[in-house]
This record gives C-alpha cells, structure tokens and sequence, in this order.
C-alpha cells in the first residue's frame, strides 16, 4: 500500500563535482535540542478529546517553546498520527499535506449487505472521488475532487467493516456533529437534532443553493459519544449556537461566501441566515391539544364511534379484547363518555376533530368552548406565559390551576371579562392581594390542559413555546400581545427637535422562551435582538443572576409591532398609540434594516459619486462593513445593471466565541445533493456518505485513527505523557529521549523532489534570490516543470523550496539560466559565505 510519491522512480543525477566545507551548516543529525526545539518535528499518538490546535498547545507548554503548529488537523474524536512542527518547522507543515494520509476506519453500514459486494464496490472507489461541495460562492458550486490512492478491507463482522484507506490529503473522513438541543428547521416544524435522530422520519431540511433556500431529503442520521470542547458561538441577535469544533459554518466575506470551521471562526465575523425563516403554520384544534384519555361530551359522537367500532371489529366486546380499551361507555344507557382514544380506534378522529366542542373533566365538570384556538384564548394564554402560572393540584395528572397576578385593575378585569367569555359555565375569582397586586385563579383542567400543551407550564424554566411559533400568524400576535401585557414594555423620549428615542421590550428569565419570542416576532417580519443583563438592577426574581431583555431593533419593525401585536394595557396602549403616529408616514419595510451579504460590497468599486449616495459610503468602503439593504436598493437604483442577489439571507455579526467542556452523544445528518442544512441561526456542513453510496446503502463512521501521514507512519509516534518524560530526563541533563523523539524538519520534506546545492549558491537563495543552473550540483532525473522542488545543502540540510523551471534534462544540458522560482526560504541568511565571483561554483 504505497502514496504517489513513493511510486516515483528515479536516480540522483551529478551535474558537477562538489564538496561541502565543514565550517559552514551543520548535518541536521548533529543539531542541539536547542535548535531542533526551532527546527523540529513530533509524531504524536492524539488521543481523543483535544483538538489539533489543544496538543500544539500542550506541547509548547510541556516543551516551554513560544511556537508549535501541525499539520492536517483531526477531530477531537479522531485519534492517530498528529504531526507537530515546532519553530520555523511550521512553514513546512504544509508540504506534508500533499503526501496523503493514511487511516484505519471502523464503519457501521445500515442494512445487511453481501461480504462479496462490499469488496468489490470498495476496489471500485479508488481513483477519482467527488466529496462534499464547498460553499464557495452564492452563484457558482465547485465540486471537490480527491483521489483515493488504496483502500484494503481488514475485517467483516456483520454490518461492521474494518478498513484501511490512503487518500489524498482533504480527503472528507470525518464527523460533524452538534449536541442534542441544536434545532433544525423541518418541513415539519423546528425539531432537535436528537429528535431527528430518534425519530429518524421521512423529513426534509433546508439548504442553501444559488442565494436560496430549497427542500431536501435527509438521506443519513448519525450518533457518536463525544468528550471535550464545544464551540458556543454568540451572535449579536442574542442566539447561541453549540457545535463541535470542526462543523463548518458559511460566512460572508467581501470576495466569497465561504464555509469556515467553527474552531477558526473569529468575533466580528458574519454568519449568513435567512430573512425569513421555513416556519410552519398548522392549524390546531382544541381536541388536538388534549390528551388521549380526556373525555368528550357529545353522545351523538358517542353514537357514531359506536357504530364503527363495531364495522371495523364486528362488536364492542372484541374491541375490549383486542385493545384493551375500556367499553363501558358503549354499553346501553350508560352514562359514561367516550374518550379522544376511542375516536382514534374507530379511525374516525381526523374527520370529527374539527368538530369536537363539549368535554367533561374526571371531576364531571362539563366544559364548551369554540373548537378552534382563537385570539381571545391565545391573548389569555400569553398573560399567563408572562405574569401567571399553570400547575398541578395533589394527585393530579393534569394540570388544573390557572393563576394570573398583576398591578393594574384594567388588565384584570379585561382577563376576567374574556375568560367568562370563553368559559361560561367554570368558576372563576378574583380578590385584592398585597402590594397592590391582583390576582385571578381558575381550576379549570381544559384551559390548563391547552396551556400546557402550547408550552405554558410552571415553573417557568420548564416550559418552551414551541408549538405556538407553529401557530397562524394572528395566533401568535394575540399571545405576543397578552405576553407584552404581562412581561413587556415601551419607552419613549422625545427630544427638542422633534425626533423619539423609544424602545418596545419583552424580558424573560429563560433563554428559552426568550428565543421562542424572538422567533415568533421574527415570523411576523418583525426584527428583534436578545441581550443578557444582571439581576442586580431590575425587579426580576430568578434562580440566576441575569435575565434576557428583547429589543425591537428598528423603526419599520416598531411600527408593525403597532399595527400586527399593539397592546390592551392601559399605559402601554397610550405609548403604542403615540409609536405608531410617529412612524405611520415612514414607508419603510423592515427588510431594508437587515445586512446585505459582504460580497456585494464589490460593486461599491463602480461608483465614483459618493454625495449621491449619502449615508456612510466612505465607512462601508474604507472598512469592509455591510451595507442595508436599503443603502443597496438607493445604490441599485443608480446603477440598473447590479444585480440583485441574496434577496433571501441577510447577516448576524459573531459577537462572542467560547469553549464549552462537553461529555455526552453528538447527533449529525446527511442531507442529499447540496449538502448543507438551515439550523436555528445559520447555514452548516452535513456529513456526506461516499462510502454508503458506494453500496448503494447508508454507513457512518464510527471509529476512526490515522496512522500515517506523507512519509510518517505511526511506528514512530509517541504519547504526550512520553514527550513529558523525554522532557524531564532533559532538565537533568540526559538529553538521549528527546533526541529520539524530535526529528529535524527536513523530514517534512523529504518525499519532494530534491535539487542540491554548492556551497557558494546557497547564501544568494537565503537572501531571496532564485536558483539558477550553475548553483546546481546534483538532482533528481524526474523533476518536469512546475514541479515543487526542495533545494538542499550538500549536507542535507533544508534551504528553500521552489517551483521547477526546467525539468532534469535541461537543467543538465544547460550551462545558464533559472531553474528554480518561488522559493519560500528556510534557513536563516549568512548560516553559508557570500557568493564571490571569482570562486568557483565548487569548494
């Protein structure tokens, strides 16, 4: 099993005599542990866990150097051969690179597959591979191509194959993967990642193709244990987003948009997401937020369910022994009501649900309401998300107590006048409490039931809002608006010439729910952010030291918080009402205050006036910020010719980038053709799945170690805990070990084409200068043009490496000229004399 390199055959070709004085250079076998502490190479066993970047950290402080770099980074749980440059050896880290890596790979294909098969389609994979497609550009996908020089299957147990592969370096053998409450947008609604994974249904995500977002198939699930460091990326929208270090994340630039791992993501980067968001709005009946066994007091239904129970089990008492399922209600006269489950038994539920009107409580209580959710009820149920709560009595399954508290008398009453509304016939309160504080209490199991079912539940930190963001849209403005009633607010400040400075707020002291009202907001068009302040200054009450504050960032958005949400709060109302006569005449759509993407700052280039323009022209241009779209739509309309791309993605600046010590399961998807799926505030990698494609199956991964890498294998690889001790002999003086351990950086190189130098030529390469022919004094017979050549002393030592200009012939037949460009130097000037020219090429 052998790369491309060691293939090669060659001789060493001697265009002329020469000699090497001693006094200059040093074999690099005979350099101090000084020198090879700057010049040196480590292989070493990565356990896992860390990532690349941690072990070059580990071993800078075991070693006590200032640099260390590697080259070909692993996955945290990857294990294997990690090369460690230390010094000025980091420069050659990336000529290891184009020598290939090799890998023993477990992987686990999904279905049964024939032993014979699995060979044959494995020999059927070396050569040529297209892997995963970088997203380089919005407009323009480049499939990348890699080769696989071998692949040798080891062992078949089962489902699980073992194997050994050599592939060119960038070769896609990895695992991406997020913990399991990152969320994905769904064709059905927002999902975890683990909820994916474990339901494992026909589902499609969204991806990002061409400047849009299109459906696609999730073709492949993943799950893997992981230990070490997550990457908490914060946004200044207020999202967070946790991921494994090596998942890519698609930012904008000014040339391209670019995928980028989240371990070399920086603060002040942009991420690129969607303007408006693949949410779902499902139309939900009050039947359908009720459990299975929660009575229904209708008996014409009664009647009907009867009837076909009995066509479709030939009579209720076989119904009872096949399902188990209670049949008193069936029997004649009696009294006793049938159940949400007995309509799906009888597979009757879909048709009757939207009908359903009449429940009875396991108290008997008999309870009417409108069969569909509606405004009054959400607005309620957004009162007490904010300032009430819903729990259990004793011995109560269900929930069954509603309480709603505030200050004013207004709200109180408009509470207690909708609920009697909505709930005639249920007992309802309300009485005076201390500190000027009302309070509402109601034990109504149904209305309890409907709340919890949409995510209002108590305590606070318990509950999430998810299935009202899968509302209709007037839905969610009801409960936004009773939400703001509760816990929201809007200052205004007018100011002598006339303008306002004013602020619509909601606050929270669960990030959960704040991100679900974020999300909300957002499905309305309105734009928002989330900011995280202390306890110290507020009237907040909360386990933690902090609480969210969401801000309604601009004035379009203001102005359709007015017209869509408004208020009934008697104070707040009055400031609603000021807001939207201030920004009634503003004509602008809160689109036009989201970020273009970077690379439409190209076009700034073609406009020459920048008083036509106005606004901060110069500062976008100067500094490489993104324009508003509407600075780009009053651009475009000066320059008709400009195209208007990315209508459908704007940008969120990285505010904040930290680790976060994670041990647990990591969950990944595949996603068909363009690889890439939307999560909650981004545009990510999947995994892709070659190998199961291959058997026209799916496989994953599951355990991989690299065990060479270019010209080193894992025979000489050594743990941490060995460097460490080799490092403690050193300091008592015994420096034997680390002799052992370091090799000189010429090792990196050493699978290049080499070219050799006199002594006399090599200062002039030092300096900058390129290799002309008479410097040469032996080369490889191989070497063609545009090759990359490593160029060495005659005592092996590593000067520079280039680009070919000349291949072998030439460079022996002629007597002139240059035959070596591009040098990228290594040795340090004057280690060698000056050229002279009355010397000879010789010493």
């Amino acid at each position: 099993m052998k790369f491309p390199f060691e293939e090669r055959k060659y001789e060493s070709l001697e265009r002329i005599k020469g000699i090497t004085n001693s006094n200059y250079g040093k074999l690099p076998q005979e350099r101090t542990i000084k020198e090879l502490f700057d010049s040196g190479l480590i292989l070493i066993n990565k356990p896992q866990g860390p990532t690349s970047h941690q072990v070059s950290d580990y071993i800078k402080n075991i070693l006590d150097i200032n640099k260390a770099g590697h080259s070909g980074s692993l996955d945290p749980n990857v294990t294997g051969l990690l090369v460690v440059t230390l010094g000025k050896a980091t420069r050659a880290a990336e000529f290891l690179l184009k020598g290939g890596k090799e890998y023993i790979c477990l992987m686990h294909i999904h279905t049964k597959v024939d032993e014979k098969l699995i060979r044959n389609k494995f020999n059927d994979i070396v050569g040529k591979i297209q892997q995963l497609p970088p997203l380089k550009s919005a407009v323009k996908r480049q499939v990348r191509t890699r080769e696989i020089y071998y692949i040798e299957i080891l062992e078949i147990e089962d489902q699980d194959v073992l194997f050994r592969v050599g592939c060119e370096a960038g070769t896609y053998i990895r695992r991406l993967c997020f913990p399991p409450e990152i969320e994905l947008f769904t064709n059905k609604g927002i999902k975890t990642i683990e909820e994916v994974y474990n339901s494992k249904e026909n589902l499609e995500v969204f991806s990002f193709s061409n400047g849009k977002l299109i459906p696609e198939k999730i073709i492949d699930f993943q799950k893997f244990n992981f230990s070490g460091e997550l990457v908490e990326i914060n946004t200044c929208s207020g999202i967070k987003i946790l991921s494994t270090p090596e998942h890519k994340f698609l930012i904008s630039n000014t040339k391209e948009n670019i995928m980028k791992e989240a371990s070399q993501l920086m603060e002040g980067e942009y991420l690129i997401r969607a303007i408006t968001l693949p949410f779902i709005s499902k139309i939900k009946f009050i039947s359908e937020l009720l459990d299975d066994n929660y009575l229904i007091h209708d008996n014409k239904l009664k009647l009907l369910c009867r009837n076909a129970l009995i066509k479709k089990y030939g009579s209720i008492r076989e119904m009872n022994r096949k399902e188990h399922v209670d049949r008193k209600p069936f029997c004649k006269s009696s009294k006793v009501d049938i159940r949400i489950k007995h309509l799906k038994l009888a597979n009757i539920w879909d048709r009757y649900k939207p009908k359903i009107s009449c429940f009875k409580t396991e108290k008997g209580n008999i309870i009417s309401i409108s069969p569909k959710l509606n405004p009054d009820l959400m607005y309620l149920i957004g009162l007490i998300a904010s300032d009430g709560n819903n729990t259990k009595e004793k011995k109560t399954i269900r929930y069954t107590r509603i309480r709603f508290y505030n200050l004013e008398t207004e709200l109180i009453d408009l509470f207690y006048k909708i609920y009697l509304k909505l709930f005639p016939t249920t007992h309802i309160t309300k009485k005076f409490k201390s500190n000027s504080i009302w309070e509402i209490q109601t034990s109504n199991s149904l209305f309890a039931t409907i709340c919890s079912s949409l995510g209002v539940i108590s305590p606070s930190n318990k509950s999430d809002l998810l299935p009202i963001l899968e509302l209709d849209s007037k839905l969610i403005a009801s409960f936004l608006k009773g939400y703001f009633d509760g816990d929201g607010n809007v200052f205004i400040k007018e100011h002598e010439n006339g303008t306002i400075l004013c602020e619509i707020r909601y606050f929270s002291v669960d990030y959960i729910n704040i991100k679900r009202i974020h999300q909300m907001l957002l499905k309305l068009g309105i734009n928002n952010k989330i900011t995280k302040r202390s306890l110290a200054y507020s009237s907040f009450h909360s386990k933690n030291n902090f609480y969210y504050t969401l801000f309604v960032t601009d004035p379009a958005s203001k102005l359709l918080f007015c017209n869509l949400i408004g208020s009934n709060h008697p104070k707040k109302k009055l400031f609603i009402s000021r807001l939207k006569k201030y920004f009634n005449n503003s004509g602008s759509n809160s689109k036009d205050y989201l970020y273009c993407l970077l690379n439409q700052n190209k076009y700034l280039n073609e406009f020459k006036s920048i008083t036509k323009l106005g606004g901060n022209f110069c500062r976008i241009k100067s500094k490489s910020i993104p324009m508003r779209r509407s600075f780009f739509n009053k651009f475009c309309s000066l320059k008709p010719n400009i195209p208007k791309n990315q209508d459908e993605f704007t940008l969120d600046k990285i505010r904040s980038i930290k680790k976060i010590k994670y041990k647990g399961p990591v969950y990944d998807i595949t996603v068909d053709k363009e690889h890439n799926f939307t999560i909650e505030n981004g545009i990510v990698t999947s995994n892709c799945d070659d190998f199961g494609k291959s058997l026209n199956t799916k496989a994953h991964m599951q355990e991989l170690v690299r065990t060479r890498v270019c010209n080193f294998s894992s025979d000489d690889w050594v743990t941490l805990h060995d460097l460490k001790d080799a490092y403690e002999y050193y300091k008592e003086g015994d420096e034997s070990h680390l002799k052992k351990i370091i090799q000189p950086y010429e090792q990196a190189v050493s699978h290049l084409k080499k070219i050799y130098l006199s002594d006399n030529a090599v200062d002039t390469i030092c300096h900058g200068a390129f290799l002309s022919v008479p410097g040469i004094v032996k080369l490889d017979s191989d070497i063609d043009v545009n090759d990359t050549i490593a160029l060495f002393t005659l005592k092996n030592e590593l000067v520079a490496v280039g680009k070919a200009k000349m291949n072998s012939q030439n460079i022996l037949k002629q007597e002139k000229g240059i035959a070596v460009t591009d040098n990228k130097v290594f040795m340090e000037p004057n280690t060698y004399p000056k050229f002279k020219k009355n010397e000879t090429s010789t010493h």
